[in-house]
């Protein structure tokens, strides 16, 4: 016979936690993650509008197509792929 064992949803085993809640490393990270997160959206949304006012000066392609790759990636396209 087997007998079975029920937990009910608040029976919760103890924890110990990984981090203190003043844990200074924990929340520099966590400061690093949120900030990296939000600054790449940021500077893919700056460099597509750079993309878009980008024009070449007098006979300066090299110039041109260089910054003009450069913000492509910084940007987050991929050329061969049509933008997409």
């Amino acid at each position: 016979m087997v007998t079975r064992v029920h937990r009910r949803p608040h029976d919760v085993l103890p924890v110990q936690a990984a981090h203190q809640a003043d844990d200074k490393v924990l929340w520099n990270d966590v400061i690093t993650d949120f900030t990296g997160a939000f600054a790449d959206a940021a500077s893919a949304e700056q460099s597509y509008a750079n993309l878009t006012k980008l024009e070449m000066k007098e006979d300066e392609i090299d110039e041109y197509i260089a910054a003009f790759k450069y913000l492509l990636v910084r940007a987050g396209w991929q050329g061969a792929r049509g933008g997409r």
